[in-house]
C-alpha cells in the first residue's frame, strides 16, 4: 500500500513512501488535506468543510474553490490502489491508512502515557513527547479553525 508522510506541525510537508517531498503548490488544497487529516475520525459534509475553510467567500465561490482543491488532491493521490479521498452523497472522507501524520503519532503517544500504569514507562512516553520541538500547527496559515486547534493543542501539551 502506498503511504505518505505528512507534517502538520510547523510548515506543512508531504512526502511519498520513498521520503521524497511531494509539493502541493495550491494553498487551498493544502488546507483541505490538512483539515481532512486533522479530523480524520469522521466523514464531513462537503458544504460544511467549504464553509469552515473559506468562510469569507460566498457560497458559489466556496463551492468552486472546494471542487478545484478536491480535484487537485484526487490527482495528487491517484497512484494509490484505492480511493484515498472519497466524496459520496455530499460527504467527504479520507482513508487515514495511507498516511503517517505527525500529530496523530503524538496523540497516540499521549494516549499511551495516559493508559500506562508503570510510572517509569509513563515518564518515558511523556519525556519523548515534551522533548520534541513540534512547532505550531500549520504555521504558515492563520485560518480560524487552525488557530482554534493550536489553542487546543497548546492546552494538551501543557496538560502533558
Amino acid at each position: 500500500m502506498t503511504t505518505w508522510t505528512v507534517k502538520l506541525l510547523g510548515r506543512f510537508q508531504l512526502k511519498d513512501a520513498s521520503n521524497t517531498p511531494q509539493p502541493i503548490r495550491n494553498q487551498d488544497a493544502i488546507k483541505l488535506l490538512a483539515y481532512l487529516l486533522y479530523f480524520h475520525q469522521r466523514s464531513h459534509a462537503c458544504n460544511q468543510v467549504a464553509e469552515v475553510l473559506w468562510p469569507h467567500l460566498d457560497e458559489v465561490r466556496r463551492r468552486n474553490l472546494f471542487q478545484k482543491s478536491l480535484k487537485l488532491l484526487y490527482r495528487q493521490f491517484s497512484i494509490a490502489e484505492n480511493s484515498v479521498i472519497t466524496c459520496q452523497d455530499g460527504r467527504l472522507s479520507l482513508d487515514i491508512r495511507y498516511f503517517n501524520v505527525d500529530i496523530i503519532s503524538i496523540k497516540a503517544l499521549i494516549q499511551q502515557a495516559r493508559s500506562c500504569s508503570e510510572p517509569r514507562q509513563r515518564l518515558g512516553y511523556l519525556m519523548s513527547i515534551i522533548q520534541r520541538d513540534y512547532g505550531l500547527l500549520l504555521s504558515q496559515f492563520e485560518d480560524d479553525w487552525i488557530v482554534s486547534e493550536r489553542l487546543h493543542l497548546h492546552a494538551l501539551y501543557l496538560t502533558t
